[in-house]
């Protein structure tokens, strides 16, 4: 560790042990596919953090990563396809567990190449668990962006050449275009990139969209003149405001701030969204005590 310790100034960092361990546990947020969380010990939690905002963060993934940096967000990787008829869509499947301790001491060096070996080292040793990124860890993330920044920029400039837009959002991959021909092109160059990877796409997850189809990016409808939650979504968020109306006793804390959350999502997404502000106010309303 001290070579890490005099990178980030930190002379309470000096001792050569730390505990590693980290608590496994399973969430299943749509209830649809449960999915492992490996959590660090505090410890350790602490060190990733502090290597993530003095050293990682100053490297900036590639423009069109849109998750897991300051001043990028779902709303804006769904809002850079608005407008265009044809939309692809992929996935890569076990996204966090396929970065591997090559591929992460590759992205390390390329992007920070004022650091020694040793320090490099560390980092890998820091940020790894049983040689893949951990799902859970605060400097994963980051890392996994670094990784993917020369597949970013082929598959961006490959868009770019067509006049297409390519975005990825963490494990999710859209590219819009005005040609389906186009996406078929991009699609063959996505594949290979991941293959040279050796990442899996998962391929149940990868489609086309043509004009008439409704078109959903990272969760957002992007088929229309602005981008908004689904229709599906909208709807669920209407009856639920109207449930606390209706029904008094059902306005409990938890619930009025599940609702609440859900129209924070949706008016970050859409500013000004008349339907939104008026579920809001109407919230409001009904608001119980605290």
């Amino acid at each position: 560790m001290k070579a890490l310790a005099r990178l980030l100034n930190d002379g309470t960092e000096e001792e050569t042990w730390i505990d590693k361990t980290y608590n496994s546990f399973t969430i299943d947020p749509r209830g649809r596919k449960r999915r492992e969380i490996l959590c660090p010990s505090p410890d350790l939690m602490a060190v990733q953090k502090k290597l993530y905002e003095k050293l990682l963060i100053h490297a900036a993934p590639h423009e069109s990563a849109t998750a897991f940096y300051p001043g990028r967000n779902i709303g804006e990787n769904a809002r850079s396809h608005l407008g265009r008829p044809f939309l692809y869509k992929t996935d890569i499947r076990n996204f966090f567990a396929s970065v591997r301790v090559p591929l992460i001491r590759c992205a390390i060096k390329l992007h920070y190449p004022h650091l020694s070996q040793a320090a490099v080292e560390e980092i890998v040793s820091i940020a790894t668990y049983e040689n893949v990124l951990p799902q859970g860890a605060p400097t994963s993330p980051h890392l996994a962006n670094l990784v993917l920044s020369e597949f970013d920029e082929r598959v961006h400039e490959v868009s770019r050449r067509f006049n297409a837009c390519y975005t990825r959002y963490a494990d999710d991959i859209s590219v819009s275009a005005s040609c389906s021909d186009d996406l078929k092109v991009i699609d063959g160059i996505v594949r290979s990139g991941l293959a040279e990877l050796n990442f899996s796409q998962h391929l149940a997850k990868t489609r086309f969209f043509g004009p008439d189809g409704r078109k959903v990016v990272t969760g957002l409808d992007v088929s229309g003149p602005t981008v908004r939650p689904p229709r599906k979504y909208r709807k669920k968020v209407a009856a639920l405001v109207r449930m606390c109306e209706v029904y008094p006793a059902r306005a409990t804390t938890s619930n009025w701030r599940r609702i609440k959350g859900y129209l924070a999502h949706w008016q970050g997404v859409t500013p000004g969204d008349a339907e939104a502000k008026a579920l809001s106010e109407r919230l409001h309303l009904i608001k119980p005590d605290f």
